[in-house]
C-alpha cells in the first residue's frame, strides 16, 4: 500500500490564488542548504521568486546554479517592493534579523526568519508587534523540532507520559567544531558565539518539551578557553585575533513555577563526545532523552520511567521500512517537514509549530546568560 507522505498532502486548504512567491533576503550556505532545499521540494505549492544578499555575488551565484527563474534585487528593500512576493525567509547574520523582518512586515511579507530571532528580547518583541499590527505571520527557523525524535517525546509529555516537567538539560555542545567561515566569529555581526549560534536550538526544543516560558531568573558564565588553540578544529584552523565571541556558555534557569532548566553550549570544549541540538527532560512520572546517533546528524530517544515495579529505558526500535523519517531528494527530513507546516500556514491551514513569542522567550533566555555572564551575578526576569 502507498504511503502519503506530508507534502503529497491534499489540496484542501490550499491557497485559491494559486502557488506562494518566495524571496530569499540573504543568500548563503544556511539558505542554499536548509531553506532553498527544502522549499523546492513542494514545487507545486511554493515558487521562489526574489534573491537579495549584501554580496551581491551570493544571489548570482544562487540563481545561476539553482534558480534561473527568479530575479536578483541590489538590495532587500528592493526586493521587498516586488508585490509578487508574499513571504520571504531572512537568512542574514543575527544583527540584521530585526530591522529586515519589521520593514518586510511593514511592506506586507509574511517572514520566517532564521535563529536566532533576534540579539535583543526588545527587538524580538518590536518584530511580534509589527506583524500583529500588519496582520502578517512571523515565524523563526527551529527545524529540530520536526525531527522524528523530537516529535515523540513532544508528543509523550502532551500525553501525560512524563507527568509534570520539573528540570530539563539543553545541550549543545562541540569538542571541536568551531564555524570559521562568514561572520560567525564576529560579536558586531552575531551577537555572540557558540550559545547565540547552537545553544538557541537546545534551548528551543527545552522550552517546547517542558511548555513553559516564564522565566524568573538566569545566571551564567562565558568562557573564551580554546580561542587560542585552534588544532584539530573540524572546519579548518581560525585566526585568534579574529575570535571576538565566545567559544562556551553554561546557565542555570529557574523558571517562575520552580523548575529548572541548565544550557550547556559549546563549539570547542575539551569533551570526549559532542551532544548537539540535545535535551533531557525529567518529569514526575518518567524522563526522556535525546542522544545523537550512530549516522552522522541522527539522532536516538529513549523514555526512562518504572514499570511493574522495575525501572527500565524504553528505546524505539526504529520505523517501519514504509515510513520515511531520513532524507528525501538529498534534504533532512526536519527541514522539510518545517518548511510543509510553515507553507500550510501560509494557505490558511494549520497553524506553524514555532510560534514567535516562543522564539522570543528563547531570545529572552541568551539576552539574559550573557548578561549574568558579563557582570557576574543573576539576572531576575520575573
Amino acid at each position: 500500500m502507498a504511503v502519503c507522505l506530508p507534502w503529497n498532502r491534499a489540496e484542501k486548504g490550499r491557497r485559491l490564488m494559486g502557488k506562494l512567491k518566495i524571496g530569499i533576503i540573504g543568500c548563503g550556505a544556511i539558505a542554499r542548504e536548509k531553506h532553498v532545499d527544502a522549499l523546492l521540494q513542494f514545487p507545486d505549492r511554493c515558487e521562489i521568486v526574489a534573491l537579495a544578499d549584501a554580496q551581491p555575488a551570493a544571489a548570482n551565484s544562487l540563481q545561476r546554479e539553482r534558480l534561473p527563474g527568479a530575479a536578483v534585487y541590489e538590495g532587500y528593500e528592493a526586493l521587498l517592493e516586488d508585490p509578487a512576493v508574499d513571504a520571504v525567509h531572512i537568512c542574514t547574520p543575527n544583527h540584521s534579523h530585526c530591522e529586515i523582518a519589521v520593514k518586510a512586515l511593514e511592506a506586507g511579507k509574511h517572514v520566517m526568519c532564521e535563529k536566532p530571532m533576534a540579539e535583543t528580547y526588545a527587538d524580538a518583541c518590536r518584530m511580534i508587534k509589527t506583524a500583529e499590527k500588519n496582520q502578517r505571520k512571523l515565524s523563526v527557523s527551529y527545524q529540530n523540532r520536526f525531527r522524528s525524535d523530537s516529535q515523540a517525546i513532544h508528543a509523550a509529555v502532551l500525553a501525560g507520559d512524563l507527568g509534570e516537567i520539573y528540570f530539563a538539560k539543553a545541550h549543545a555542545t562541540r569538542r571541536k567544531k568551531v564555524p570559521t567561515w562568514g561572520s560567525f566569529l564576529s560579536l558586531k555581526a552575531q551577537g555572540g558565539g557558540s550559545l547565540i549560534d547552537i545553544g538557541t536550538h537546545s534551548i528551543d526544543l527545552a522550552l517546547w518539551f517542558m511548555d513553559n516560558y516564564e522565566v524568573e531568573s538566569v545566571t551564567a558564565a562565558a568562557f573564551r578557553g580554546l580561542i587560542d588553540d585552534p588544532a584539530g578544529n573540524l572546519w579548518g584552523p581560525w585566526e585568534p585575533s579574529r575570535f571576538e565571541v565566545e567559544d562556551s556558555a553554561f546557565g542555570f534557569i529557574r523558571m517562575k513555577n520552580g523548575a529548572l532548566l541548565t544550557v550547556e553550549a559549546a563549539w570547542a570544549l575539551n569533551i570526549p563526545d559532542a551532544r548537539e541540538a540535545c535535551v533531557t527532560v525529567c518529569g514526575t512520572k518518567g524522563g526522556a532523552q535525546q542522544l545523537p546517533g550512530d549516522a552522522p546528524d541522527s539522532y536516538q530517544w529513549r523514555l526512562v520511567k518504572a514499570v511493574y515495579g522495575q525501572l527500565v529505558s524504553v528505546v524505539p526500535d526504529g520505523p517501519e521500512p514504509q515510513l520515511w523519517t531520513g532524507r528525501k531528494n538529498g534534504v533532512d527530513r526536519a527541514p522539510l517537514m518545517e518548511m510543509d507546516s510553515w507553507l500550510e500556514d501560509l494557505e490558511g491551514g494549520r497553524p506553524h509549530a514555532v510560534r514567535a513569542e516562543q522564539a522570543a522567550a528563547v531570545v529572552q533566555v541568551i539576552e539574559a546568560m550573557y548578561e549574568s555572564a558579563r557582570q557576574g551575578r543573576t539576572i531576575c526576569l520575573a
